[in-house]
């Protein structure tokens, strides 16, 4: 059986939890995650925990910020003129939006304080500064030759 290295494609299922047990995504219901080792953008700390495994191998393992989406960093949070918001749009603590930079890129950004002039956003990546817990079963690997 092939073993899971660098450059090799790999499928598989996983769920990704939080320390309180929230699951935050998984590919349950849906076909395996399919990635190719050292190609693609997933996170280090997957990628660490995964080499060496083989097809119907399970492992559960828990990742920290700094191999996954970094720590929270205070200078990502923005206020921004409430008026920069199209009239209409509900604009309340915990709502998430897309915006867009300099280059046109996307950017997500969660709404953390709301009040009449200004609205403070958190330009982080939602799980920057988490601890996740991995559940994985690897279903197939290709070994590039």
């Amino acid at each position: 059986m092939q073993e899971i290295e660098y450059g090799s494609t790999v499928k598989m299922h996983y769920a990704v939890r939080l320390d309180d047990g929230t699951e935050v995504d998984s590919s349950a219901g849906r076909e395996p995650l399919e990635f190719t080792v050292g190609e693609s953008p997933i996170i280090a700390g997957m990628i660490n925990n995964v080499i060496g495994m083989r097809p119907g191998d399970k492992k559960s393992f828990a990742v920290k910020p700094s191999e996954a989406y970094g720590e929270s960093d205070p200078e990502q949070m923005k206020s921004i003129p409430r008026s920069a918001f199209p009239d209409g749009t509900d604009v309340c603590v915990g709502a998430r939006f897309m915006a867009c930079d300099e280059n046109g890129n996307n950017i997500p950004l969660n709404i953390i304080s709301v009040d009449e002039e200004t609205v403070v956003a958190d330009f982080n990546h939602p799980l920057a500064g988490k601890q996740l817990t991995f559940d994985v079963e690897i279903v197939d690997v290709k070994v590039c030759k």
